[in-house]
């Protein structure tokens, strides 16, 4: 991919963009392609550029992650990481999806009772929390260590312990919505998920 920096003058803010495996790797116009926040757009990149990211979640990037598209991204990861497919095998009654199974296999998600998934169903900040915390435990077979945490909206969360680790690497998995709030409950975009997978690809490869 080319560099930015080799076009000088041209608008990245607004009119052009980089694609992973577009166009050469020459910028393209925004306003036919769909691109991640701005804030967002080099990380996507890259997890892209790693093969992190599925290609059916590689548009609608601030649109709402669903369970089985993070379990998708989970699975993305541990595979690429250690190199194994993963072989562990729970199933549900509402979805076969083979990431969906894998995950649950491996012990980092959990159904919502009954033998039910909620593949499509949302997932909240806190829920995302939880499952990264599990995929570096059980997946990557390495403990995240556990950060200060300021936030003062987590009274009564149950993700309280797997927050703290989002935050207890530099510059942390996960980030907070302020210094004070985490919005536990809050949606998790498709480009917040797939930047949390880089940040996790980037620890595990650290000493």
């Amino acid at each position: 991919m080319k560099q930015q920096s080799s076009f000088s003058g041209w608008d990245f803010a607004n009119v052009w963009g980089f694609k992973p495996g577009v166009n050469g790797g020459y910028p393209v116009l925004r306003a036919f392609h769909d691109f991640p926040s701005s804030w967002a757009e080099e990380q996507v990149n890259q997890a892209i550029a790693l093969n992190l990211v599925p290609l059916s979640l590689q548009n609608k990037y601030q649109q709402a992650t669903t369970r089985a598209e993070f379990c998708a991204l989970a699975v993305a990861l541990i595979e690429k990481l250690t190199g194994k497919e993963i072989t562990e095998r729970e199933s549900f009654t509402d979805t076969s999806d083979i990431n969906v199974q894998k995950i649950a296999g491996l012990g980092i998600v959990t159904g919502r009772g009954g033998g039910v998934f909620d593949p499509n169903g949302g997932i909240s900040r806190q829920e995302a929390a939880v499952i990264l915390e599990k995929a570096a435990r059980k997946g990557l077979g390495k403990e995240l260590p556990a950060g200060e945490i300021t936030f003062k909206d987590l009274g009564g969360s149950y993700a309280v312990d797997a927050i703290k680790k989002m935050r207890g690497v530099s510059p942390g998995i996960m980030s907070g919505k302020s210094a004070d709030t985490f919005d536990p409950d809050g949606k998790f975009t498709r480009e917040e998920s797939i930047s949390t997978m880089l940040k996790l690809w980037d620890w595990y490869g650290k000493p």
